[in-house]
Protein backbone atom coordinates (compact mmCIF):
# COMPACT_ATOMS: atom_id res chain seq x y z
CA UNK A 1 0.00 0.00 0.00
CA UNK A 2 2.79 2.41 0.96
CA UNK A 3 4.61 1.57 -2.24
CA UNK A 4 1.46 2.28 -4.24
CA UNK A 5 1.00 5.68 -2.54
CA UNK A 6 4.65 6.56 -3.17
CA UNK A 7 4.31 5.75 -6.85
CA UNK A 8 1.09 7.76 -7.04
CA UNK A 9 2.71 10.83 -5.43
CA UNK A 10 5.69 10.62 -7.76
CA UNK A 11 3.37 10.40 -10.76
CA UNK A 12 1.46 13.47 -9.61
CA UNK A 13 4.68 15.43 -9.08
CA UNK A 14 5.97 14.36 -12.49
CA UNK A 15 2.70 15.40 -14.13
CA UNK A 16 2.82 18.82 -12.48
CA UNK A 17 6.38 19.31 -13.63
CA UNK A 18 5.41 18.39 -17.17
CA UNK A 19 2.49 20.82 -17.12
CA UNK A 20 4.67 23.64 -15.75
CA UNK A 21 7.35 22.97 -18.35
CA UNK A 22 4.80 22.88 -21.15
CA UNK A 23 3.27 26.15 -19.95
CA UNK A 24 6.70 27.80 -19.78
CA UNK A 25 7.52 26.59 -23.28
CA UNK A 26 4.16 27.86 -24.53
CA UNK A 27 4.79 31.29 -22.98
CA UNK A 28 8.27 31.45 -24.49
CA UNK A 29 6.77 30.79 -27.91
CA UNK A 30 4.61 33.89 -27.51
CA UNK A 31 7.63 36.16 -26.99
CA UNK A 32 8.76 37.96 -30.16
CA UNK A 33 12.35 39.21 -30.32
CA UNK A 34 13.58 41.03 -33.42
CA UNK A 35 16.42 43.28 -34.48
CA UNK A 36 14.62 45.83 -36.63
CA UNK A 37 16.18 47.35 -39.75
CA UNK A 38 15.66 50.91 -41.02
CA UNK A 39 13.31 51.43 -43.95
CA UNK A 40 14.86 52.78 -47.12
CA UNK A 41 13.41 56.24 -46.49
CA UNK A 42 14.39 56.31 -42.82
CA UNK A 43 16.98 58.57 -41.24
CA UNK A 44 19.84 56.22 -40.39
CA UNK A 45 21.18 57.45 -37.07
CA UNK A 46 20.95 54.53 -34.61
CA UNK A 47 23.43 51.66 -34.50
CA UNK A 48 20.86 49.07 -33.45
CA UNK A 49 17.13 48.82 -32.69
CA UNK A 50 15.86 45.69 -30.93
CA UNK A 51 12.17 44.95 -30.41
CA UNK A 52 10.62 42.54 -27.90
CA UNK A 53 6.93 41.76 -27.53
CA UNK A 54 4.86 39.38 -25.45
CA UNK A 55 1.16 39.15 -24.65
CA UNK A 56 1.35 41.93 -22.08
CA UNK A 57 3.99 44.41 -23.21
CA UNK A 58 6.32 45.71 -25.88
CA UNK A 59 9.92 46.77 -25.45
CA UNK A 60 12.34 48.76 -27.62
CA UNK A 61 16.10 49.04 -27.07
CA UNK A 62 17.97 51.66 -29.11
CA UNK A 63 21.76 51.93 -29.32
CA UNK A 64 23.68 54.83 -30.81
CA UNK A 65 26.65 57.15 -30.49
CA UNK A 66 27.27 60.87 -30.81
CA UNK A 67 29.93 63.55 -30.55
CA UNK A 68 29.53 65.69 -27.42
CA UNK A 69 29.20 68.89 -29.44
CA UNK A 70 26.18 70.51 -27.75
CA UNK A 71 23.98 70.13 -30.84
CA UNK A 72 20.51 68.91 -29.89
CA UNK A 73 18.93 66.35 -32.19
CA UNK A 74 15.39 64.95 -31.96
CA UNK A 75 14.07 61.81 -33.66
CA UNK A 76 10.65 60.20 -33.88
CA UNK A 77 10.63 56.41 -34.07
CA UNK A 78 7.80 54.51 -35.79
CA UNK A 79 7.96 50.73 -35.51
CA UNK A 80 6.75 48.09 -37.95
CA UNK A 81 7.50 44.81 -36.12
CA UNK A 82 5.56 42.67 -38.62
CA UNK A 83 7.87 43.79 -41.40
CA UNK A 84 10.90 43.88 -39.11
CA UNK A 85 11.56 47.55 -39.87
CA UNK A 86 11.41 51.00 -38.35
CA UNK A 87 11.14 54.56 -39.66
CA UNK A 88 13.01 57.46 -38.09
CA UNK A 89 12.09 61.04 -38.92
CA UNK A 90 14.10 63.96 -37.60
CA UNK A 91 12.11 66.47 -35.55
CA UNK A 92 12.72 70.04 -34.57
CA UNK A 93 13.86 70.05 -30.94
CA UNK A 94 11.48 71.64 -28.46
CA UNK A 95 12.28 75.28 -27.68
CA UNK A 96 12.79 74.42 -24.00
CA UNK A 97 15.43 71.80 -24.84
CA UNK A 98 17.29 74.27 -27.06
CA UNK A 99 17.11 76.92 -24.31
CA UNK A 100 18.42 74.49 -21.69
CA UNK A 101 21.30 73.56 -23.98
CA UNK A 102 22.22 77.20 -24.58
CA UNK A 103 22.09 78.01 -20.87
CA UNK A 104 24.21 75.01 -19.99
CA UNK A 105 26.69 75.85 -22.72
CA UNK A 106 26.96 79.50 -21.66
CA UNK A 107 27.39 78.61 -18.00
CA UNK A 108 29.73 75.66 -18.35
CA UNK A 109 31.39 75.46 -21.75
CA UNK A 110 32.79 77.27 -24.72
CA UNK A 111 31.19 77.16 -28.19
CA UNK A 112 32.49 73.61 -28.72
CA UNK A 113 30.65 72.23 -25.67
CA UNK A 114 33.89 72.07 -23.67
CA UNK A 115 35.93 73.92 -21.07
CA UNK A 116 39.65 73.86 -21.64
CA UNK A 117 41.62 75.13 -18.66
CA UNK A 118 45.24 74.17 -19.42
CA UNK A 119 45.33 70.51 -20.51
CA UNK A 120 41.96 69.46 -19.04
CA UNK A 121 38.75 69.38 -21.06
CA UNK A 122 35.21 69.14 -19.66
CA UNK A 123 32.37 67.62 -21.70
CA UNK A 124 28.67 67.23 -21.09
CA UNK A 125 25.98 65.23 -22.86
CA UNK A 126 22.37 64.26 -22.28
CA UNK A 127 19.88 61.80 -23.75
CA UNK A 128 16.12 62.08 -23.39
CA UNK A 129 13.31 59.64 -24.13
CA UNK A 130 9.77 60.91 -24.65
CA UNK A 131 6.61 58.83 -24.75
CA UNK A 132 3.93 60.36 -26.93
CA UNK A 133 0.57 59.40 -28.40
CA UNK A 134 -0.59 59.05 -32.01
CA UNK A 135 -1.26 62.79 -32.18
CA UNK A 136 2.37 63.45 -31.23
CA UNK A 137 1.60 64.91 -27.82
CA UNK A 138 4.28 64.38 -25.18
CA UNK A 139 3.02 62.33 -22.23
CA UNK A 140 6.14 61.65 -20.17
CA UNK A 141 9.86 62.41 -20.44
CA UNK A 142 13.08 61.16 -18.90
CA UNK A 143 16.46 62.83 -19.35
CA UNK A 144 19.88 61.65 -18.14
CA UNK A 145 22.81 64.09 -18.21
CA UNK A 146 26.49 63.29 -17.73
CA UNK A 147 29.40 65.73 -17.34
CA UNK A 148 32.94 64.40 -17.47
CA UNK A 149 36.57 65.52 -17.43
CA UNK A 150 38.97 64.50 -20.19
CA UNK A 151 42.60 64.45 -19.07
CA UNK A 152 43.92 63.31 -22.44
CA UNK A 153 44.33 59.55 -22.17
CA UNK A 154 41.89 59.10 -19.27
CA UNK A 155 38.60 60.64 -18.14
CA UNK A 156 36.86 61.30 -14.84
CA UNK A 157 33.38 61.93 -13.47
CA UNK A 158 32.29 65.54 -12.91
CA UNK A 159 28.50 65.62 -12.49
CA UNK A 160 25.24 63.91 -13.53
CA UNK A 161 21.51 64.46 -13.25
CA UNK A 162 18.13 62.85 -13.91
CA UNK A 163 15.06 64.86 -14.95
CA UNK A 164 11.53 63.47 -15.22
CA UNK A 165 8.21 64.94 -16.34
CA UNK A 166 4.64 63.63 -16.69
CA UNK A 167 1.69 65.35 -18.37
CA UNK A 168 -0.97 66.02 -15.75
CA UNK A 169 -3.22 66.78 -17.42
CA UNK A 170 -2.35 66.24 -21.07
CA UNK A 171 -3.93 68.17 -23.92
CA UNK A 172 -6.64 65.49 -24.11
CA UNK A 173 -7.17 65.59 -20.34
CA UNK A 174 -5.43 62.34 -19.48
CA UNK A 175 -3.32 62.19 -16.35
CA UNK A 176 0.15 60.67 -16.16
CA UNK A 177 2.11 60.11 -12.98
CA UNK A 178 5.71 59.34 -12.08
CA UNK A 179 5.78 56.05 -10.19
CA UNK A 180 9.50 55.93 -9.44
CA UNK A 181 12.85 57.13 -10.75
CA UNK A 182 16.46 56.26 -10.07
CA UNK A 183 19.89 57.63 -10.99
CA UNK A 184 22.60 55.03 -10.55
CA UNK A 185 26.14 55.74 -9.37
CA UNK A 186 28.63 56.51 -12.18
CA UNK A 187 31.02 53.73 -13.11
CA UNK A 188 34.54 54.34 -14.45
CA UNK A 189 36.22 51.41 -16.20
CA UNK A 190 38.51 50.27 -19.05
CA UNK A 191 41.60 51.83 -17.42
CA UNK A 192 39.66 55.05 -16.77
CA UNK A 193 38.91 55.53 -20.46
CA UNK A 194 35.14 54.91 -20.25
CA UNK A 195 32.56 56.36 -17.85
CA UNK A 196 29.06 54.93 -17.56
CA UNK A 197 26.00 56.66 -16.16
CA UNK A 198 22.46 55.32 -16.26
CA UNK A 199 19.06 56.35 -14.94
CA UNK A 200 15.48 55.17 -15.18
CA UNK A 201 11.89 56.21 -14.57
CA UNK A 202 8.50 54.53 -14.61
CA UNK A 203 5.15 56.22 -15.29
CA UNK A 204 1.50 55.20 -15.18
CA UNK A 205 -1.95 56.37 -16.21
CA UNK A 206 -5.48 55.31 -15.26
CA UNK A 207 -7.51 57.28 -17.82
CA UNK A 208 -5.72 56.88 -21.14
CA UNK A 209 -8.94 55.35 -22.50
CA UNK A 210 -10.76 53.35 -19.83
CA UNK A 211 -10.60 54.66 -16.26
CA UNK A 212 -10.60 51.09 -14.92
CA UNK A 213 -7.49 50.02 -16.81
CA UNK A 214 -3.85 50.95 -16.14
CA UNK A 215 -1.25 51.95 -18.73
CA UNK A 216 2.43 51.81 -17.79
CA UNK A 217 5.58 53.13 -19.42
CA UNK A 218 9.25 52.63 -18.52
CA UNK A 219 12.31 54.62 -19.61
CA UNK A 220 15.91 53.54 -19.04
CA UNK A 221 18.88 55.52 -20.39
CA UNK A 222 22.58 54.72 -20.33
CA UNK A 223 25.37 57.09 -21.39
CA UNK A 224 28.96 55.88 -21.79
CA UNK A 225 31.49 58.68 -22.19
CA UNK A 226 34.65 57.94 -24.18
CA UNK A 227 38.08 59.55 -23.93
CA UNK A 228 37.75 61.15 -27.37
CA UNK A 229 34.89 63.60 -26.81
CA UNK A 230 32.17 61.17 -27.91
CA UNK A 231 29.66 59.01 -26.08
CA UNK A 232 27.61 55.88 -26.68
CA UNK A 233 24.03 55.67 -25.49
CA UNK A 234 21.21 53.21 -24.96
CA UNK A 235 17.57 54.29 -24.79
CA UNK A 236 15.37 51.49 -23.50
CA UNK A 237 11.59 51.99 -23.65
CA UNK A 238 8.75 49.74 -22.56
CA UNK A 239 4.95 50.01 -22.57
CA UNK A 240 2.18 47.75 -21.33
CA UNK A 241 -1.45 47.86 -20.33
CA UNK A 242 -4.49 49.48 -21.84
CA UNK A 243 -3.99 50.74 -25.41
CA UNK A 244 -0.23 50.82 -24.90
CA UNK A 245 0.17 49.94 -28.59
CA UNK A 246 -1.03 53.49 -29.36
CA UNK A 247 2.07 54.96 -27.71
CA UNK A 248 5.37 55.59 -29.44
CA UNK A 249 8.77 57.10 -28.78
CA UNK A 250 10.93 60.16 -29.44
CA UNK A 251 14.64 60.22 -28.67
CA UNK A 252 16.63 63.41 -28.07
CA UNK A 253 20.42 63.58 -27.97
CA UNK A 254 22.80 66.45 -27.24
Amino acid sequence: MKKFLKITVLCVIFSLLMITTAAAEEDSKKVIVKELKPQNDSVKIFDKVNYTEDEKSMHVRIEGSKKADGVTKAYHLKLNPKEGTYLITEKLPKEMDILETKLSRNNNTNSNNTIEPMSTTYYYAWVQTVTDDLAGEDLCKTKVRLDWVDYGSTIGFYDSDLDTWAANPSQFNTHWYLEESYLDDPYLYYDDQKLLQDGSAEYYNWDFMDEDEKTEVSHWIEITAQNDGTYDYIADWGARGEYSYLLDLDVYTN
